[in-house]
């Protein structure tokens, strides 16, 4: 019999462990610390055009490309010109999560889960009373559709860059982290980066902690780490809220 070995993490993978970690850590200490020590909450105020809050995610993320950068190089697949860039492109879409089954079948049912996300949020009323990112004329709505960049940022780039992230690039990170217990580190997974998730938008951070849940779990549980389906359903709850504005 072949006994199998476990590879082990080298120093510069174990440091970058620990960086990712006790940083993952802070994020999730900041959010009960904002409201328990006011203090805390300058984390969360703008700081060159973005949160602090943000710009911890944002070296998360840059962190755990250039983790996955290491393995990337090794399995990039040789070619020339053109197809090294093919190749590096759809090295990085498998390292996101990206796969290639039943894409069809992924599309219908993203669609349906972002439908789902969407009308549950509708139903809380106080939702849409206190938002301030959405708009009650159908006229200026659709003047934004028409000239405005920032509405289909919203509705598009952001679910993608969001879903690439949060659960393509977090999710797997940490599962790879605990990989001792991988159905341990999956609960964590979802739990911890739905609340960073959530957290992270300045508006409502609740409602959108929920919703990272529920994509989270679609993604480990239900789908088996297809990113594709998250992001869809990301972009059809987006684009629904945009819809029921102009009823």
């Amino acid at each position: 019999m072949i006994e199998t070995v476990k590879r082990v993490p080298n120093n510069r993978e174990t440091l970058q462990n620990i960086v990712f970690t006790v940083t993952w850590i802070f994020l999730l200490l900041l959010i009960p610390l904002k409201y328990l020590l006011p203090s805390f909450g300058f984390f969360f105020n703008p700081f060159f055009g973005w949160t602090l809050y943000g710009w911890l995610i944002l070296f998360l993320t840059v962190e755990t490309f250039l983790w996955g950068g290491f393995k990337l190089i090794r399995r990039l697949p040789k070619g020339r010109g053109l197809e090294v860039l093919a190749n590096i492109f759809r090295t990085i879409l498998v390292f996101i999560g990206f796969k290639k089954r039943e894409r069809l079948l992924e599309i219908v049912v993203g669609i349906g889960i972002g439908a789902s996300l969407a009308i549950g949020t509708i139903l809380s009323r106080s939702y849409f009373e206190s938002s301030s990112i959405y708009v009650t004329d159908p006229k200026l709505i659709i003047y934004l559709l028409l000239t405005g960049l920032d509405i289909w940022v919203f509705l598009i780039l952001t679910p993608v860059l969001e879903e690439a992230i949060y659960r393509g690039l977090f999710i797997n990170r940490l599962i790879s982290i605990f990989s001792n217990n991988r159905s341990f580190a999956g609960v964590i997974a979802i739990i911890s980066t739905s609340f960073i998730f959530g957290w992270s938008h300045i508006e409502h951070p609740l409602y959108k902690a929920l919703g990272g849940l529920v994509l989270g779990i679609v993604y480990v549980l239900r789908w088996r780490k297809n990113i594709l389906t998250t992001m869809v359903a990301h972009i059809s709850a987006n684009v629904l809220f945009v819809f029921l504005q102009l009823q």
